[in-house]
């Protein structure tokens, strides 16, 4: 009789802990899934040569996958890949390296709003390629955006 009655006390204070633990996640609407919130692909991602070396800009994504309208991006992955002139391969993947963070920003609702980062690390004789993704949070990343690859002219032999 002892035992039966404790088995049934320790029974209801499990019950009683997972039915409040488990009760409610703290969000104070409705999760949404990840894809909802996923930005969408920047398609123009473009180089400007300066005299000090690349102005990399694009513009930021204005809605996600899903077509919601977003207000910002928290930051953005630039990849970068180096690979000597003599090295390269037409077919072969693009050795990207670890990304860049680059900050994100408020999103202005009717201009848009243009991300910029200066390059100014080249190496004569190295191609130069660069891919960026747009970030929401640690699991809301765009797809790679279109890949842009610069060869750096060769030094002057003067």
């Amino acid at each position: 009789m002892l035992k039966s009655g404790w088995l049934a006390g320790a029974t209801l204070t499990v019950a009683l802990s997972l039915g409040l633990s488990l009760g409610g996640c703290g969000f104070k609407t409705p999760p949404l899934p990840p894809e909802a919130v996923v930005p969408e692909t920047i398609t123009d991602l473009r180089a400007t040569v300066t005299e000090n070396g690349l102005i990399l800009n694009w513009s930021y994504p204005r809605q996600t996958i899903h077509g919601r309208e977003l207000t910002r991006i928290d930051s953005f992955e630039l990849y970068r890949a180096e690979v000597p002139v003599d090295q390269v391969c037409d077919n072969c993947p693009i050795p990207f390296g670890r990304p860049l963070t680059v900050t994100g920003g408020e999103i202005d609702r009717e201009e848009g709003r243009t991300a910029h980062y200066e390059y100014t690390s080249l190496r004569p004789n190295h191609t130069y390629s660069f891919k960026v993704q747009a970030r929401n949070s640690w699991w809301a990343v765009s797809s790679d955006s279109n890949t842009i690859s610069i060869t750096w002219p060769p030094a002057d032999n003067n």
